[in-house]
């Protein structure tokens, strides 16, 4: 039976990987727009900087990195959904079994849903994230060193 601690550690270490990919995220935005950037984009939501990213897209002159963008986009906006489930699911018991359960409410529609994914499949989704920061980053000091967009 997986213990509380082993979704705890899964769940803090997704919800890390958000928070470190966004910043990778921010700074792919950074060196894409230097200080052309809106004042209050560092303090949005993680989808008002991809629907930033993703209307700046059109005006990268290189295409190559105009891709990669459009894909680091596509990626973060998949993975997205997942940070509020992992921020506010509750995690219960079954009394009758003693199964883990997890649940969370979608603010948009109000419908609970079940998550059903173990520790190690929410490890998964930390690795995926950590994945995208990494190639936001790789990205976005590539443009910086060219020093073009």
């Amino acid at each position: 039976m997986t213990d509380n601690r082993d979704y705890a550690c899964a769940i803090g270490t997704a919800i890390l990987a958000f928070n470190e990919t966004e910043t990778e995220i921010f700074g792919l935005m950074e060196a894409l727009a230097g200080a052309d950037l809106p004042p209050d984009i560092e303090a949005g939501y993680l989808r008002d900087k991809l629907k930033y990213l993703k209307e700046s897209a059109p005006r990268i002159a290189d295409a190559i990195v105009r891709q990669m963008v459009l894909e680091i986009v596509a990626e973060a906006e998949r993975l997205n959904d997942d940070r509020n489930n992992f921020a506010h699911s509750l995690l219960w018991t079954d009394l009758f079994d003693g199964t883990r359960h997890r649940r969370w409410v979608r603010q948009k529609t109000k419908e609970a849903t079940h998550d059903s994914r173990t520790p190690e499949q929410i490890m998964k989704v930390a690795e995926e994230l950590e994945e995208l920061g990494n190639r936001a980053g790789a990205l976005a000091s590539q443009i910086r060193v060219s020093g073009g967009r």
